[in-house]
């Protein structure tokens, strides 16, 4: 059975967003921007997937230091983020503060305890897991309302067919 699944991916990646920003994760918008839900039915089953920019992974398990690797863009995207969140006034100043940084990340990992400071929570990693523990019956329900509401339609068309 194909149910809707839109209004459920919309309703997850609403709260997965909710709770980025608690956690402190916006300066753009480019991350919720990119995340785009979908889902897919195989052999019976219904799949809720999402699509997002890669840097989601970080935010939800974190980099150990020695994976620490930054191209030029993700440095340049780091030092308008500086600028963004209010810790540098002017390039110069926001090239040390990345420079800082990712120093520390090299040294303690991603995201490092300064992190925090952003964070409404106290977290910094897990808000996809977080979101899915914080709404695990919102989001039963929707999914039997979807499936209710599929059955009912089924079971309507097949009292109205005639044999």
């Amino acid at each position: 059975m194909k149910i809707d699944a839109k209004n459920i991916n919309v309703l997850i990646m609403d709260e997965v967003k909710k709770e980025l920003r608690l956690q402190g994760h916006y300066a753009t918008g480019e991350l919720e921007d990119s995340m785009k839900g979908y889902d897919a039915t195989l052999k019976n089953e219904n799949l809720l997937q999402a699509y997002a920019l890669m840097y989601i992974k970080e935010l939800e398990f974190g980099v150990p230091a020695a994976k620490i690797k930054l191209s030029e863009s993700e440095f340049q995207n780091l030092r308008k983020w500086t600028i963004i969140k209010g810790l540098a006034s002017n390039q110069a100043e926001a090239t040390q503060i990345a420079a800082a940084i990712v120093r520390t990340w090299k040294r303690d990992g991603k995201p490092s305890q300064g992190s925090r400071e952003f964070s409404q929570t106290g977290d910094v990693l897990g808000a996809i897991k977080t979101t899915f523990e914080k709404n695990e019956q919102v989001f039963s329900d929707v999914i039997f309302d979807e499936v209710s509401e599929e059955v009912d339609k089924r079971f309507s068309q097949l009292k109205s067919e005639t044999i």
